[in-house]
């Protein structure tokens, strides 16, 4: 986790502790009523007071700007791809990337439902999620590991132009290949009411690769 991701965590939970705290002690009276009014008075009334309000409330308003860009703008850059071809620079959302990965799924007819794909661009490269729903009576490990491997090579087929050629996620440049990680969470295994296709004819009408990987085994 990036250090202004910490910083603001820290910021928005001491405001969030310090406002429960005051609200708590108020309704349980530990507050009273004629403090609070004193408080308010007090400041309202003094100039030097008011002066110190209103840079205390700009300084928390300038932080929180501040916190809001750089996180909304991590995360725009995050679902970006960028390469440069010979006339300029090319930039391709991830959502489209997304809506491959889905299509791709539901081209199985292991996969009942898709329920959600996320793609995101870390500085180890691209981390695909899938939450998939699967058909009973399958062999999920086989058909799991089609897809990983179908998803992945897809997304290398589609953004790799050349050997070599250099591909920004965000601010970081390198290679697309040995970078795309699929990761699956089946979340649902439901009745069939279809026949079962061979899911190595399935990987090649998908797509014209290599026969995959053999299964190595699984971890919880």
């Amino acid at each position: 986790m990036r250090l202004i991701t910490k910083l603001a965590i820290l910021f928005y939970g001491v405001m969030i502790l310090t406002l429960a705290c005051f609200l708590g002690l108020f309704v349980l009276h530990l507050i009273s009523l004629a403090d609070v009014i004193f408080l308010a008075e007090t400041v309202y009334n003094d100039h030097q007071l008011r002066m110190i309000a209103g840079c205390g409330a700009l300084l928390i308003f300038l932080i929180n700007w501040f916190f809001i860009e750089a996180i909304s703008g991590k995360e725009q850059r995050e679902k970006n791809i960028a390469f440069d071809n010979p006339v300029g620079r090319v930039t391709v959302s991830l959502i489209a990337m997304e809506d491959m990965a889905r299509r791709i799924c539901l081209k199985f007819s292991e996969v009942k439902d898709v329920r959600a794909v996320r793609i995101k661009a870390t500085k180890r490269g691209l981390d695909v999620r899938l939450n998939l729903a699967l058909c009973s009576d399958v062999k999920i490990p086989m058909v799991t590991a089609n897809l990983q491997e179908i998803i992945k090579h897809k997304i290398i087929e589609t953004m790799w132009v050349k050997a070599q050629e250099p591909f920004v996620i965000g601010a970081t440049t390198g290679g697309i290949e040995e970078k795309v990680t699929v990761r699956i969470d089946v979340t649902r295994i439901v009745g069939s009411d279809k026949r079962l296709s061979d899911s190595e004819s399935t990987l090649k009408s998908v797509s014209n690769l290599q026969p995959t990987v053999p299964f190595q085994g699984y971890r919880a």
